[in-house]
């Protein structure tokens, strides 16, 4: 047997029968070298339970017939594999061998899911070397460029289960995988995508199974290099001109497995640095030089006088903090460019290591047990859009950051009998990072501003339509998550029945120091003068937010679920799997207490330990279904459901952090005058928002379904046809507004006039649905090949986009994206994680030493949001304000400067809510192919060295960011952002 990995949920199973088909008693099989055995019953079943995933030789004996000794059963991660046989008349020392791959056609299960072997981890070309892209080679898998986190059936980017030999790794707050490991030392992993086994829970998208490698009685290891540099690549989009933008990586590592003790304790490591130089392309729209001056080309009003003559601002009228802020724009360096006139090209910095190890070790034939340690450090520093740090930079790593994860996870597995095992698994995964973001700047001169943490932060003042001064959103923090978790399962055969109990506990900690805006954020709009940079130089001020957190807050919460599965063999063609789930969410503390809610009844703030009910009515009902039609044909069914967090997303923590953390604002009451004048700062004992809660609100849920047809042909080749949906209700969405007033109100007064912004604190009532149908065509391995193609049409339709921020923990926010807070018709819409086409494709192809790979993708375009950069309706409580859609904005030859028609959108003013939907914009689809050609010389018996080349994007398509979708600006319409252009890199490995 080869060891490939620990073990969980794997089960061989099927039928022994003689040459008339009848069902064999009595017949002993034996796995030969795992020292697992057992005899078949009257209905000659056999199951081996706990398996450790990898390749397997059978030997199966009985009085009056030939040995049988079958070679090459592969069991792979979580999988039930059926191998049914017959065994011919003879006497036993007669020995049949049969060495053949084990049928392709899934039996066993109604489950829907995706599995990668080693050989494509290793061979397929991976940029970045992370092995979730594979994941998009399975269908109902969506992964936006450059991200690593995937959609799976309809599901949000955050809510996938990660599990690593047996231990979740995912961690909450925001949604966070702990660490990817390292490629080389992974043997095999698994995407459960639709209707998955009751053994599995807390994801409403897909679950993830990584099983690494251990290590064998043989000592085996692996040395690699990884090579990058510009010189090699195409020139990025949005560098047309000078030099190439710097990209220099070098990864490399090893790996290595062998015995301590032989056939009894094995022990693996592995371990991976990266060093990566890149140079990053920011893209901005800043003042001109003139502007900066007070000098513009249209009409400047005087707030209440009137216009400025010659639309010039006198500099005598400039703002006194304003006059020294504005400074730290650069001038525009692009040519001609009103929008978009400033192009920065910097080096960004990331240096990483990444180390596992593990020992297992087996007493006798019955018991194992292994202890696994990760170890993952990163740091990174990366390229602001202006050179004195600031800008809005919003995605990747926005501040320079240290990450650090840990994770360790134990197993102990007991057979009890051979129709029987316990297992039992622990894990503890922690996660922290410090971010530090325009630090030691000192105060700017701006009176009556509250002090917490992180003082000495650069204030944010955000200019609608041009790049912001100061630092982004949470670009300073202090963060560490930490899952505990203990899981006990016990399985066993009973004739038809393969059943499994078992529980899972989860301990969730937070702590966390990270105010969104520590110093303020001050927002100027046109409101008053026609142009954000006047009302910036005038001082005027529309907004401003700030959130005050003197020291670290403790988020806690706990999760029992405890679950029963069964996969009934009811006969020969028809399997029946049924189980439940059963989950506890206890409501979230916080450690220390002192929290407080709002009663929106009684109107007064209400000291509180927790926000929510307990729920003891969480039951999930999984129910599959397979029926095999012929020898090469079966048809699958299933249907899950799955209680995640009680925020209904990725945490959860659902006790709202009033008064440890406070959000204090003020901002303009009409259109006619500024909330305040810079200079002046604002208003002492500036009003505050603050969280009611909803305690009834149960947790959220998904639903899951799937009906499938699988054909095999021949021994090799597989191809399968379904329809999968998914309905997930209770989601987490954006904070609405309880304070704004309704449409027919403007101009009155708020409901509350003591605060700012009043919502509920994660109020998860959101819903999405997904139709789609999905065929995947498979090749395994043979005569030197290995393909997968995949093809996926759907739609999916939610309303929310977008959730709570859950990395902000902060009061409620003035700028959520609904656009009423009291119609939420109007935010339903097709998703922002629509993608209707999708195809994927990936091949491995060996002869002779030499070695090719592919990895092509297609996939059309996701919807983008358009919403007006000046809200006219912000002061009575209005989140954000969208325009009049007049016409199709689809243009038949889109370009980067202009996408879509921005001609078919009209702005609206104030008391209008505009009837463009909530993703009126289908933004530039993606296509890649990614190809490797390697050799392999034999040095020495045991010695080898590959040497491959791999290309990323070889077709040098570039990978467009989405448009601009801010109604007003200059830049609306046009794309500022694209990936990386083809990239060349080099391989080097030694194996022995």
């Amino acid at each position: 047997m080869l060891i490939a990995g620990v073990c969980w949920g794997q089960t061989m199973t099927g039928v022994v029968r003689d040459p008339a088909g009848l069902p064999l008693e009595g017949a002993r099989l034996a796995l030969v070298g795992a020292g697992m055995s057992q005899r078949t019953g009257a209905d000659g079943v056999y199951q081996f339970l706990g398996m450790v995933p990898g390749e397997y030789r059978l030997e199966i004996t009985r009085e009056g017939f030939q040995t049988l000794r079958r070679d090459g059963l592969l069991v792979g991660v979580g999988e039930r594999v059926v191998f049914d046989f017959e065994l011919a008349l003879g006497k036993g020392s007669e020995r049949l061998e049969v060495t053949g791959a084990p049928p392709l056609l899934q039996v066993a299960r109604g489950t829907v899911g995706f599995a990668v072997e080693q050989r494509k981890v290793v061979s397929l070309p991976l940029d970045g070397r992370n092995f979730v892209p594979l994941l998009a080679l399975s269908p109902g898998v969506s992964l936006s460029p450059g991200s690593v986190l995937p959609r799976i059936n309809g599901s949000r980017p955050r809510v996938s289960e990660y599990i690593y030999d047996g231990i979740s790794v995912l961690q909450p707050e925001p949604g966070q995988v702990a660490y990817y490991p390292i490629l080389d030392a992974i043997a095999e992993f698994r995407v459960e995508t639709n209707s998955y086994s009751a053994e599995y829970g807390r994801s409403n998208g897909g679950v993830i199974l990584v099983s690494q490698k251990t290590g064998t009685n043989a000592a085996r290891g692996t040395l690699f290099g990884f090579f990058r540099n510009e010189k090699l690549n195409a020139r990025n989009l949005f560098a047309a001109t000078g030099a190439k933008p710097r990209f220099r990586r070098n990864q490399y590592g090893f790996v290595l497995g062998g015995p301590v003790q032989r056939d009894k304790m094995f022990f693996f490591v592995a371990w991976q640095g990266t060093r990566l130089n890149t140079g990053v392309v920011r893209v901005s729209t800043v003042p001109t030089l003139a502007q900066r001056r007070g000098e513009f080309l249209s009409v400047v009003m005087d707030p209440g006088r009137g216009p400025f003559g010659g639309d010039v601002i006198p500099v005598s009228r400039f703002d006194r903090v304003a006059r020294e802020l504005v400074e730290r724009y650069p001038a525009p360096n692009v040519i001609g460019a009103v929008a978009n006139n400033y192009r920065r090209v910097g080096n960004e910095d990331t240096g990483s290591d990444q180390f596992d190890g593990r020992l297992d070790r087996y007493f006798g034939t019955r018991q194992r047990v292994f202890g696994r340690y990760s170890f993952l450090r990163d740091e990174s520093w990366p390229v602001a859009p202006l050179p004195d740090g600031s800008g809005n930079v919003t995605s990747g790593v926005i501040g320079d950051t240290v990450t650090r994860a840990d994770s360790l996870a134990g197993e102990h597995t007991w057979n009890r009998s051979a129709n029987a095992v316990n297992q039992v698994r622990f894990g503890y995964t922690q996660r922290r990072f410090e971010r530090s973001t325009l630090r030691s700047v000192g105060r700017v001169g701006i009176p009556n501003v509250p002090v917490g943490s992180f003082a000495d932060v650069l204030p944010t003042f955000d200019l609608v339509g041009w790049q912001q001064i100061g630092p982004p959103a949470n670009g300073n923090a202090r963060f560490t998550t930490a899952v505990t978790q203990l899981i006990d399962t016990y399985a066993g055969v009973r004739g038809g029945h393969s059943w499994k109990v078992g529980m899972d506990l989860r301990w969730s900690r937070l702590d966390v120091l990270q105010p969104a805006n520590p110093t303020g954020n001050y927002q100027f709009s046109n409101l008053y003068t026609g142009n954000s940079v006047a009302s910036f130089l005038l001082g005027q001020v529309v907004r401003f937010s700030i959130d005050v957190q003197p020291e670290v807050v403790r988020p806690r919460a706990r999760v029992a679920e405890f679950f029963g599965q069964d996969d009934w063999r009811v006969s020969r063609r028809l399997w029946v799997n049924f189980g439940v789930r059963y989950t506890l969410n206890f409501p979230s503390t916080v450690l220390g207490g002192g929290t407080q809610v709002f009663n929106l009844v009684t109107e007064r703030m209400e000291p509180v330990k927790t926000a929510r009910n307990l729920e003891v009515l969480n039951f999930a009902p999984r129910l599959g279904v397979a029926y095999k039609l012929g020898e090469a044909v079966v048809v699958r069914a299933g249907y899950g459901m799955t209680w995640i967090e009680q925020a209904g997303i990725t945490t959860p923590f659902t006790t709202p952090l009033f008064p440890l953390i406070q959000t204090l604002g003020q901002q303009a009451l009409n259109n006619v005058s500024p909330a305040f004048v810079l200079s002046a700062g604002p208003r002492v004992g500036a009003q505050q928002g603050v969280f009611g809660v909803q305690r009834d609100n149960g947790s959220g849920y998904a639903q899951q379904w799937n009906l499938s047809v699988q054909k095999t042909w021949g021994e090799d080749w597989s191809g399968e046809v379904g329809y999968l949906g998914s309905k997930l209700t209770r989601l987490g969405v954006p904070d609405v507004n309880l304070n704004q007033l309704r449409v027919e109100q403007l101009g009155a007064g708020r409901r509350y006039p003591q605060f700012n912004t009043v919502a509920l604190y994660r109020n998860n009532v959101g819903h999405s649905t997904y139709h789609s149908l999905q065929a995947r065509v498979e090749k395994r391995f043979s005569r030197g090949l290995t393909l997968t193609g995949a093809y996926t049409f759907s739609r999916l339709i939610d309303d929310a986009g977008a959730v709570f921020d859950s990395a902000v923990l902060t009061g409620p926010a003035a700028n959520f994206q609904a656009a009423d807070s009291y119609n939420k018709r109007l935010e339903k819409d097709v998703s922002t994680g629509n993608v209707p086409h999708n195809v994927s494709a990936g091949f491995v192809y060996e002869w002779r030493g030499w070695q090719w790979a592919g990895i092509g993708r297609a996939q059309a375009g996701s919807p983008t949001a358009v919403t007006q950069a000046t809200n006219f309706n912000a002061f009575a409580g209005f989140g954000v304000q969208r325009p009049d859609r007049l016409a199709d904005p689809r243009l038949e030859v889109p370009s980067v400067g202009r996408w879509f028609n921005t001609g078919a959108f009209v702005g609206v003013g104030p008391g209008r809510i505009g009837n463009s939907s909530r993703n009126p914009v289908v933004g530039p689809g993606y296509r890649a192919v990614d190809v490797m050609m390697g050799r392999t010389f034999r040095l020495r018996d045991g010695l080898r060295l590959e040497m491959r080349a791999e290309a990323f994007n070889v077709a040098n398509t570039p990978p467009l960011g989405n448009p601009n979708g801010s109604f007003g600006t200059a830049a609306f319409g046009s794309i500022t952002t694209a990936l990386d252009p083809r990239v060349f890199e080099l391989v080097m490995k030694v194996s022995f």
